[in-house]
């Protein structure tokens, strides 16, 4: 009998072990959580509400010991010493209780609070009591003092639809849980016990009761003195609820979108974010006055890569506030020309200082022309970029060739732009295309990043700690919001981008950004696309990449939606606000040549070009054409006429190297320097009348083109507009269609032609005799 006896009793310890031990799987640990946005440092930029309708904030991580000290003299004072079950509170419990004739102590401790709540709502019963005992017993067994105490902080009821510790800390106190005094987290402390006490309008005085009861508690056992306790029972109760911060609300629904959830750490610096939200509302004053009513700011830390501040709208917007314009499509205006310049110096091998024709052109239809509709006849290439000038662009994506930037744009990360080279055309670099502020930004700062990684000695690219830019903390997260770019430029050609973008000019700056020390060097572009619509700026520096938007996010354009005056303000904005290093990108002369050039023209120079200098490029350089504008020709004694000596002329002759433009480019220039730059005419004993040498050029028609008119709204046919340039600009043109003549025309040499379907020829002549002629033929619809 004694051996059964033994062996009965070793089966009920193995059975109260194996029943303690059995996996105990808490109902409210699949309660649906809120999405929880969070800073580099940890501290809450934006939450999202649980699909439950519960503030309810995910497992808390660990807990202040002042919180443990209220909790545990408050609900639990032998916490630490029971096993679940605390047998001296139920004695008390029961003698209280026989007393009353009533229930009015349960002896509950808070592994048996915990247990309740995971229990949905059960009956204040007997049975009840005794099941919760036995879960708090496996609970105990199964998980520690401090896991406990976490789950109960983080499952805890504190009134409405605030669930938690932390959840209540940011709703009645607007801080977080390390953030609160001894009197605040007494209140939340006490409040599980009875959640309907938040009602402070009814029960403000039972609440601070209880609250100043466990601070006089804590004091008796020396967790506070006795002069900080005075100071604590002074503190009035809360008096409010605070609506949770929302300082990144778009990052969050991206983060959702990423598949994230819970607690999401991010790379944010919580500061500057919160900063850029103000800017925003600040600047909302002004834009919604001229109708515009969203705004967008992205900053990339340029070394890293980290997306420390993500604002995809205007906090205080009253119009499509809920819309990310940092992931939005949108026009990009002349936003990717820098991109382009850089391809170029590589692909068509121009200098910074290479001409560039910047006249009027015409290209299968397709007339593009500069924003104030000016034009300098030639100009630099980087001048052209700093200017941000249209036709130079255009020439230069047609000679580089559309599909080819395509596919450069779409490897640097642009994946909007992703149908083929002939639906966008040369358009593509005028806002022909739609790009997202984050791909562009990050893309920009790739760029920079190169430069700055670029290693001399090596003469290639450093490996990098982050394959892409990104806005997460936590290495785990695959893949990157981000891809790593699979094209870019050589270091050269990145570094002679970002100096021809230092040039453009700030807003209301003329130039003078140079003169004041407290100014730091950025390198910037501006864009505006068709119809106003939209406004970007993006910034390049070595500590930080910054890109911002500015219009409506329902596309309705304004006048005011200009890149340089809303979009650049902005930027500016922006960087003042941030902690600037000193410092500039250091010229990669391991990957640049010496290189001599025509002082004028910035080509590689022939004998005709006398005047050159010498400068650091790229090496690809080396492949460009040599320059094309400088002559060498005979002139006569006064040197106003060219002439040869078959003219028969007796007066001596002398050969001078003369700068000379096409007729249209050199007209250009002329009305814009009052310099002629075109061929010097002719010795009148060399002129015959058929002679026009280069003094006249027919722009449009094209050679041999086929005219489609069209019908306009009354079913008439348009005219087309014949024009020439003539590089004398006192020159008068006399014009004549198919043998009639049409009339005479000076200083701008344009004619309207009926557009009857049919051959034609235009003739033009000019005062001096000289003639050029054009057939074409106008095919109706």
């Amino acid at each position: 009998m004694r051996r059964k006896g033994v062996i009965s009793a070793y089966l009920i310890v193995i059975g109260i072990v194996v029943y303690l031990s059995w996996p105990l799987r808490l109902a409210l640990l699949d309660d649906p959580i809120s999405t929880v946005l969070l800073d580099r440092h940890g501290r809450l930029l934006s939450a999202q509400i649980a699909t439950d309708g519960q503030w309810r904030f995910p497992q808390i991580d660990s807990l202040p010991q002042s919180y443990i000290d209220c909790v545990t003299s408050y609900e639990d004072q032998r916490y630490y010493y029971h096993p679940g079950i605390d047998p001296l509170a139920i004695g008390r419990a029961v003698r209280q209780n026989l007393k009353a004739g009533e229930i009015v102590s349960g002896a509950s401790t808070i592994t048996m609070q915990l247990a309740r709540l995971s229990q949905r709502d059960p009956d204040r019963t007997i049975v009840q009591k005794l099941k919760e005992m036995l879960i708090a017993l496996r609970l105990e067994w199964q998980y520690s003092k401090d896991e406990i105490l976490r789950l109960y902080a983080t499952h805890a009821p504190y009134g409405g639809n605030v669930v938690g510790l932390e959840t209540a800390a940011w709703r009645y106190f607007n801080k977080d849980i390390y953030r609160l005094s001894w009197s605040e987290i007494a209140t939340l402390a006490v409040l599980p016990n009875a959640p309907s006490l938040i009602r402070l309008d009814k029960n403000h005085d039972a609440l601070l009761a209880k609250r100043n009861a466990l601070l006089t508690r804590l004091e008796s056992a020396g967790k506070i003195s006795q002069s900080d306790l005075e100071l604590y029972l002074a503190e009035p109760l809360t008096n409010r609820i605070y609506a949770l911060p929302s300082e990144a609300p778009h990052l969050l629904e991206r983060a959702k979108r990423d598949q994230q959830r819970g607690y999401i750490k991010t790379t944010i610096k919580g500061d500057v974010q919160r900063q850029i939200n103000r800017l925003l509302d600040h600047q909302y004053h002004q834009l919604s006055q001229n109708g515009i009513h969203n705004a967008a700011v992205l900053i990339v830390d340029t070394r890293t890569q980290e997306i420390i501040a993500f604002a995809g709208n205007i906090p205080s917007t009253t119009e499509e506030s809920a819309v990310d314009m940092i992931q939005a499509h949108r026009s990009t205006g002349s936003i990717l020309k820098p991109m382009l310049y850089a391809a170029a110096i590589e692909g068509t091998a121009i200098t910074p200082h290479s001409w560039i024709k910047d006249a009027p052109v015409y290209i299968d239809g397709f007339s593009p022309s500069n924003y104030h509709k000016e034009y300098d006849g030639v100009v630099a290439a980087d001048q052209a970029l700093s200017r941000s000038l249209n036709i130079p662009f255009v020439l230069l994506l047609q000679q580089y060739g559309v599909e080819r930037f395509r596919k450069l744009l779409y490897d640097l990360g642009l994946h909007t732009i992703s149908k083929s080279g002939d639906h966008y055309g040369l358009s593509l670099i005028l806002g022909g295309a739609e790009v997202r502020l984050d791909q562009l930004t990050t893309a920009y700062s790739h760029m920079a990043r190169q430069l700055l990684e670029y290693d001399a000695l090596e003469g290639k690219y450093n490996s990098v700690k982050y394959p892409s830019a990104h806005y997460s903390a936590m290495e785990d997260v695959s893949p990157r919001p981000y891809e790593l770019p699979q094209q870019s430029y050589s270091a050269g050609a990145i570094w002679h981008t970002l100096e021809a973008m230092q040039e453009l000019a700030r807003p209301d700056d003329h130039g003078e950004w140079r003169s004041f020390h407290s100014s730091r060097p950025i390198a910037w572009k501006t864009g505006t696309s068709y119809g106003h619509r939209d406004a970007w700026a993006v910034g390049v520096r070595p500590d930080y990449t910054i890109g911002v938007w500015v219009g409506n996010a329902d596309g309705e354009g304004r006048d005011q939606i200009i890149g340089v005056s809303t979009a650049g303000d902005l930027l500016f904005d922006v960087l003042e606000t941030l902690p600037l290093e000193s410092g500039w990108f250091v010229r990669p002369y391991d990957d640049m040549i010496e290189l001599e050039i025509c002082r004028h023209t910035g080509y590689l120079p022939t004998q005709h070009c006398i005047e050159r200098d010498t400068i650091w490029a790229s090496e690809y350089v080396l492949g460009t054409e040599t320059c094309p504008y400088h002559h060498t020709v005979w002139m006569d004694a006064t040197e106003e006429y060219r002439a040869d000596r078959s003219c028969g002329i007796n007066e001596p002759l002398h050969r001078v190297s003369r700068l000379v433009l096409p007729p249209l480019m050199a007209q250009h220039h002329s009305r814009r320097t009052h310099l002629s730059l075109s061929m010097p005419p002719l010795h009148p004993a060399c002129r015959t009348t058929t002679d026009a040498g280069p003094q006249m050029e027919m722009i449009y028609p094209t050679p041999a083109e086929r005219i489609y008119i069209p019908r306009d709204l009354n079913e008439d046919r348009q005219s087309i507009i014949a024009q020439v340039a003539h590089s004398d600009p006192e020159s008068s043109i006399y014009w004549y269609v198919n043998g009639e003549y049409q009339g005479e025309t000076a200083e701008y040499h344009t004619l309207a032609i009926d557009g009857r379907p049919g051959p034609y020829e235009i003739v033009c002549t000019d005062e001096s005799g000289r003639q050029i002629s054009r057939r074409f033929e106008i095919v109706g619809r």
